[in-house]
C-alpha cells in the first residue's frame, strides 16, 4: 500500500503536525506500507528529523511569490498563509510529485489547506484523509480526523465534509508514539506531595511564558521539588534560567528530546501548553496546569478544563506571575490521585494502531463480530443514509432520524424476527453490519459497509462469520435481495454459495438468492 503525507512544520506551524505523521507513518511502515512525505522549505522544517526516521521526503521549494511571515508565536486565525506559496501553485507542485504514482492514500495535515485544494488532488489518488482539529472550512475527503476533546466534537464537521465521509473524533484515536501506550499500564496515580515539575510549551521558542512559570515556582520556596523543563532555547537562555535558580531548585534543561514520555512518568505535575501533550500528560495519568500559546488550542483546554482533566490558567498574553503562582499553590500540598486517575480514563495510547488498522484494512485483516448496541443506534443510521446504500435500497429516500429510532427500538429489542452484528477490526473500530429479519417465515439477510472499507473484498467474509454465528441457532434457508445494477453486492453473496431464486423474482430489476 502507499501512502503520501502532505505535512508542513515551521517555526509558525511548529512541530505537533509532523510529529503525529510521523507516529501514523512509522505504524503503517511496520505493516508492510510505503510511507513517503511532501514537505515545504520552510525555516525549521522538520525534513531531516522526517529522513533520519527512514522516510523519503519530497522537498518542495519556496518560489517567492507569496511573502510567508514566520513568527514563534501564533496568534491569528488566518492559516491560509502557512503553505508559505499560493494554494494553486502548492497543488501544480504537489501532483507533479504524484502523476507517476499510484497512491492508495494522501494522507493531509495542515491547517492552510481545504476543500479547493483537495478537488484538484483527488483526481490522483485513491482515497483522502485528513488530519484536522479547527472545524473552520470544508473538506472533500474520505475520512477525518480529530483526536481532541473539544465541545460538540461529535457533531462540529457535519456540514463541512462531504456526505460519504466517515470520522475518527476524540482521543482514542490520538496519535501518539509508541511509548505511550507501552507505558499506559505502568503510569501509576499521582498521590503525595509534588516532588517533580515537568515544563513543556512546544518546540517553539517560549522562552518568556517558561521565565514567568519558573519565577512563580521559586515564590513556592519549596526546595526539594526537581523542575524538567523540555525548551528548544538557545544556549544564553539556558544560562539565564540556570542562573535564575542558582542553587535554590535542582533545575534540568533538555531539548530536541524523541518523546516526553519518560519525563512524563517521572512528573508529579507538569505546566505547559495544550494540544497532543495535553492527551501525552493523560494517557500517563499527569495532571497539569495550562497556559495556550495558540489560538487553536482553546477550545481544546476549555473542554479539558471542563471535564476537570486540567486546569486552564488563561492565555500565554493574559498570564501573570501572581496568577501562576495561585495555581501551583493550591495544588503543592494536594493528593491528586482522583485528578490522575481521571486523566488516565481520556486514551489508552493506542490510537495510532487504530487509525492504521482502517488504512489498511484488506481481505485478511482479522475481524470480529458482535451484536449491536443501544449505542450503535447513531452508527446504524449514518450507515443506513450513506449516499451509495440509499441508491442501492429499494427505497432511496433519507431515512429520518425518527423513523430510524421507531424501527430501531422494536427490532433491537426482537431478537426472534431481527439479529443485528457490528463487525469491527481487532482495535474495535465498526467496519460494516450484517442483519438478519424475518419477513412472512422467512429470514432475509442484507449488509452494508462504511465506505472506506468498500472495494477491500472482505464483503463475501463478513457475510459468512456473520451467517456462521446467525445458525448456530437458526437453521432455517436465508434468502437475499439486491437489485441487479449492484454488482458487486451480487459477486458477494454468490461467491459464499447464494443461488438465484428464479422463481421467487418478483421484479425485473431485483435479483432474489437462497443459501
Amino acid at each position: 500500500m502507499k501512502i503520501i503525507f502532505r505535512v508542513d512544520a515551521s517555526s509558525q506551524i511548529g512541530s505537533g503536525h509532523v510529529m503525529r505523521c510521523l507516529t501514523l507513518a512509522k505504524i503503517l511502515k511496520k505493516q508492510g506500507s510505503d510511507c513517503k512525505f511532501i514537505c515545504r522549505d520552510h525555516k525549521n522544517n522538520l525534513i531531516k528529523k522526517i529522513k533520519k526516521e527512514g522516510f523519503e521526503v519530497v522537498t518542495l521549494a519556496n518560489s517567492g511569490k507569496v511573502k510567508f511571515r514566520q513568527s514563534a508565536k501564533v496568534v491569528s486565525n488566518n492559516y491560509s498563509n502557512w503553505i508559505g506559496i499560493t494554494w494553486k501553485e502548492d497543488v501544480r507542485q504537489t501532483i507533479h510529485t504524484l502523476e507517476k504514482e499510484k497512491i492508495d492514500w494522501l494522507i493531509i495535515d495542515h491547517y492552510g489547506i481545504d476543500k479547493k485544494w483537495e478537488e484538484k488532488l483527488r483526481p490522483y489518488v485513491k482515497k483522502i484523509m485528513v488530519i484536522d482539529d479547527l472545524a473552520n472550512r470544508n473538506h472533500d475527503c474520505d475520512l477525518l480526523l480529530d483526536q481532541n476533546l473539544v465541545a460538540n466534537f461529535k457533531n462540529r464537521y457535519q456540514n463541512l465534509l462531504p456526505k460519504y465521509s466517515n470520522t475518527l473524533l476524540g482521543p482514542k484515536y490520538v496519535l501518539l508514539q509508541n511509548q505511550y501506550k507501552n507505558l499506559y499500564s505502568r503510569a501509576t496515580s499521582r498521590s503525595g506531595t509534588i516532588k517533580r515539575i515537568l515544563i513543556h510549551f512546544g518546540s517553539t521558542d517560549q522562552y518568556a511564558v517558561i521565565k514567568l512559570v519558573l519565577l512563580s515556582i521559586l515564590k513556592l520556596n519549596q526546595k526539594n521539588i526537581i523542575l524538567d523543563v523540555v525548551a528548544n532555547l538557545k544556549t544564553s537562555k539556558k544560562k539565564k534560567i540556570k542562573m535564575l535558580f542558582k542553587k535554590n531548585i535542582k533545575v534540568k534543561i533538555y531539548n530536541d528530546l524523541t518523546t516526553l514520555a519518560h519525563l512524563i512518568l517521572k512528573a508529579d505535575l507538569a505546566v505547559g501548553a495544550c494540544g497532543t501533550t495535553s492527551l501525552e500528560r493523560c494517557c500517563l495519568g499527569l495532571p497539569s496546569l495550562v497556559i495556550t500559546v495558540a489560538d487553536n488550542q482553546k477550545p481544546i483546554a476549555k473542554e479539558l478544563h471542563k471535564q476537570k482533566l486540567i486546569r486552564w490558567l488563561g492565555h500565554y498574553d493574559k498570564i501573570t506571575d501572581n496568577s501562576v503562582y495561585s495555581g501551583l499553590k493550591n495544588l503543592i500540598n494536594q493528593n491528586l490521585k482522583a485528578w490522575s486517575n481521571a486523566c488516565k480514563l481520556v486514551t489508552d495510547g493506542c490510537g495510532a494502531e487504530k487509525v492504521a488498522s482502517i488504512l489498511t484494512l484488506n481481505s485478511k485483516t482479522r475481524l470480529k463480530l458482535r451484536f449491536a448496541r443501544a449505542k450503535d443506534k447513531k452508527l446504524l443510521l449514518n450507515w443506513a443514509n450513506d449516499p451509495l446504500v440509499r441508491s442501492n435500497a429499494f427505497n432511496s429516500k433519507i431515512i429520518s432520524e425518527k423513523t430510524h429510532d421507531k424501527w430501531f427500538n422494536f427490532y433491537f429489542n426482537n431478537q426472534k424476527i431481527c439479529k443485528i452484528f457490528i463487525i469491527e477490526t481487532k482495535d474495535g473500530i465498526p467496519i460494516g453490519q450484517v442483519r438478519f429479519e424475518k419477513k412472512i417465515r422467512k429470514w432475509y439477510i442484507n449488509y452494508s459497509l462504511s465506505s472506506f472499507a468498500r472495494g477491500k473484498k472482505i464483503a463475501s467474509k463478513i457475510l459468512q462469520a456473520s451467517i456462521n454465528e446467525f445458525k448456530k441457532n437458526q437453521k432455517n434457508k436465508l434468502y437475499a435481495e439486491v437489485k441487479r445494477d449492484n454488482l458487486p453486492s451480487c459477486k458477494a453473496f454468490e461467491k459464499i454459495g447464494f443461488i438465484k431464486n428464479y422463481s421467487n423474482i418478483y421484479d425485473l430489476g431485483i435479483v432474489s438468492y437462497k443459501l
